[in-house]
């Protein structure tokens, strides 16, 4: 190699000439190399990669779109929820109010019986209570009657008068 001359930054001579001709021809021989065997595989691996992307952003596409549905529907439920739970009120409000009218009546029938044991009760304390009284009073006549006739009568006529008195509270009303 020629020293290069003092003033210029390289030598243009007919070695760096032939230089740049094989770096130019290899230049050329890896690109062809490159063109030929790599140029399709890496479009390809661009073109799969894209169409994996855009599949991803219509999956998220559809997801956004179920998601936006489904909050949709949400914020309707959501809305709902009040009429829901007045229903559910008045549903119980219902049911509070037939077991209450169930009670009402278990209440009276209850009531009602006891009611008619009471008078059973005291139509069977009347009816012994007069009998009671039926007693005394014929008690009471019979001694009276038994004082008064021993004063006045004799024994035919007492026993006469005894007849007729027990023969007249026979006939009586107030025996039955």
């Amino acid at each position: 190699m020629a020293p290069i001359p003092d003033g210029r930054v390289f030598g243009l001579d007919a070695q760096t000439l032939i230089s740049i001709a094989v770096h130019l021809v290899n230049l050329a021989v890896l690109a062809f190399i490159m063109t030929r065997f790599l140029y399709r595989p890496v479009r390809e691996f661009l073109y799969s990669r894209a169409h994996r992307i855009d599949e991803q952003l219509s999956r998220v596409k559809e997801g956004k779109a179920e998601a936006d549905a489904l909050k949709l529907e949400y914020e309707g439920m959501i809305s709902n929820i009040g009429l829901e739970r007045d229903k559910m009120l008045e549903e119980v409000r219902v049911k509070a109010e037939e077991l209450r009218e169930r009670a009402l009546e278990e209440a009276s029938l209850d009531i009602k019986h006891m009611k008619d044991r009471a008078l059973e009760e005291i139509g069977e304390m009347k009816a012994m209570a007069r009998d009671e009284m039926k007693r005394a009073v014929i008690e009471a006549s019979s001694a009276m009657a038994e004082k008064i006739v021993s004063y006045v009568m004799d024994d035919e006529a007492y026993d006469h008068l005894f007849e007729k008195v027990i023969s007249d509270l026979e006939d009586s009303s107030w025996w039955d």
